[in-house]
């Protein structure tokens, strides 16, 4: 997939377009899968609907993790712990769509991953006092691939990595992403402006290896 950038459109914008698109993707085809017998008989605890509730949102959800998570065994075990949270918690769920579910169900995700990411990282080290903001005016990524973009946010400290997800594609507030990573609000927007001008420099290197003119 390409990103014809006449428009200007900046790194976290075209992250969260990739999520968006995705998750389109999947909505009209998932939502004639999942039915309400499937969420009762969850509820109820019986293991051929919690295995069919888990293999219709498996790929999705370990994409989220392993967004948060690097390691792929440490991804799979945040999907199993997250999994495990979301059946606990279905009863007290109120089921109204599929969409309402898919959100409630990737917000699991990405708390159990918050949860094992604060085990190792320290979210509140910033490597610089302050930093001013990164404007993108008029420069456009020209013909930028999303998945570009997605390989070069993997490559971003984990702190940076994590801050940016939230805002870019789980659209969180700086005073959700500091109640999350226990951290101000001033560090979480330190660390957004820090990562959008890492990203913005690994981007610039793509252009150059590619020919593109530079953003």
């Amino acid at each position: 997939m390409i990103l014809d950038c006449r428009i200007s459109i900046n790194p976290a914008t075209a992250v969260y377009l990739h999520a968006l698109i995705m998750y389109l993707s999947r909505l009209s085809l998932e939502d004639n899968l999942i039915t309400a017998e499937i969420i009762r008989d969850c509820r109820k605890g019986k293991r051929k609907a919690q295995q069919k509730f888990f293999d219709l949102y498996a790929d999705q959800m370990f994409n989220v993790c392993q967004r948060y998570i690097g390691n792929t065994a440490e991804a799979e075990d945040m999907l199993s712990q997250g999994f495990m949270r979301v059946f606990d918690s279905l009863p007290g769920f109120e089921y109204r769509d599929f969409r309402s579910l898919t959100a409630w169900v990737k917000k699991i995700m990405v708390n159990e991953c918050l949860m094992g990411l604060r085990k190792y990282v320290n979210f509140s080290m910033v490597t610089l006092n302050e930093f001013e903001e990164i404007s993108y005016q008029d420069h456009g990524m020209e013909r930028m691939e999303v998945q570009d973009i997605l390989n070069s946010l993997e490559l971003l400290p984990p702190g940076y990595k994590t801050v940016l997800s939230l805002y870019a594609i789980e659209d969180y507030s700086h005073k959700e992403i500091a109640e999350a990573l226990q951290i101000s609000e001033g560090t979480s927007r330190s660390q957004l402006n820090k990562a959008r001008k890492l990203l913005k420099e690994k981007l610039d290197i793509l252009n150059q290896q590619y020919g593109r003119r530079s953003i």
